[in-house]
């Protein structure tokens, strides 16, 4: 959905619709709390930016608070982030910081929709999570949801979510869609675009196919046309996709320590049959998806 390199480019997509969605209803549903989940590269900030910014034409004011490097973001950070871009500096005395807040979150609020946005917010300390909740509570006057939460968050919020109920049946969960197949092989050429090469077509399948991350796709174009310039190509192939699969197949071998015989015991199949399979030689029906089923099952029982 997204180019690393190019950031302001966005790639048209069921998910970026989804996510405009999500955060569109945040918005009309003041005092509500979102949290968008996705694994590492599905292109949640980018979505996010994306679908806050047109809220913010429309006149939301958009809070981000993000996670400080080498510290937790608290509660105190977040509320200084909210005062800060309301044009105040933050008290220093927690007590007065709150009704400040209060006080600024009520006078903006009676014109603009407000929307409080943390990237990154599955490492969020369980007491900062229920210290949001108490934030939520503010009201000024009889009024009260001044402001929404929308939090972006890799899948580990399930297991933090576990342990604070309270916030847990307050939150709407949204999981980012992943490119559909289509949507990845488009992506594929978009990317390659940009990066100045082509892919012929068998290529751009095998990719689309088994790649559905926006982030996984574009580091792999990125180092494939590396390679293309270093051989003096102007094209990934098939045969390029077949040699970086079987480099990762090797790799995640060596690194679990799976022989080829345990592979082809899985299988039912000879060793010379997966070997020949892994070169790209094998002729019958054993292909790379097999292959790769059953590499990650014997992974997934190593690691149990």
């Amino acid at each position: 959905m997204f180019r690393v390199n190019y950031p302001q480019k966005i790639f048209e997509s069921k998910a970026l619709k989804q996510i405009d969605h999500a955060c569109a209803r945040a918005v009309s549903h003041q005092g509500s709390i979102t949290a968008i989940i996705g694994e590492v590269g599905i292109g949640k900030t980018v979505a996010a930016y994306d679908a806050l910014g047109k809220l913010e034409s429309r006149g939301v004011q958009v809070v981000w608070a993000k996670q400080p490097e080498k510290e937790m973001l608290r509660i105190g950070g977040i509320m200084a982030a909210m005062i800060r871009v309301f044009g105040e500096a933050p008290r220093r005395d927690m007590e007065a910081r709150t009704e400040q807040l209060r006080r600024l979150l009520g006078v903006k609020s009676k014109d603009h929709r407000i929307i409080l946005v943390i990237d990154e917010a599955h490492g969020l300390h369980r007491n900062t999570l229920r210290a949001l909740k108490r934030l939520l509570e503010l009201g000024f006057g009889r009024r009260m949801g001044l402001f929404s939460i929308v939090m972006l968050c890799q899948p580990e919020i399930y297991g933090k979510l576990r342990t604070v109920p309270e916030i847990a049946l307050r939150t709407r969960k949204v999981e980012m869609l992943r490119l559909t197949d289509t949507e990845a092989k488009g992506f594929v050429d978009w990317v390659a675009g940009w990066e100045g090469v082509k892919t012929d077509v068998a290529a751009r399948d095998i990719i689309g196919e088994r790649l559905h991350n926006p982030l996984r796709i574009a580091s792999l174009i990125t180092m494939m046309a590396e390679w293309c310039e270093n051989l003096g190509e102007t094209k990934i192939t098939k045969a390029m996709c077949h040699k970086i699969w079987t480099k990762d197949m090797q790799s995640q071998m060596e690194r679990h320590g799976i022989t080829q015989q345990e592979i082809a015991n899985r299988l039912k199949m000879s060793k010379t049959a997966v070997s020949l399979a892994m070169k790209g030689n094998y002729n019958g029906k054993l292909d790379e998806a097999k292959l790769n089923e059953a590499l990650y099952g014997l992974i997934a029982e190593r690691v149990k």
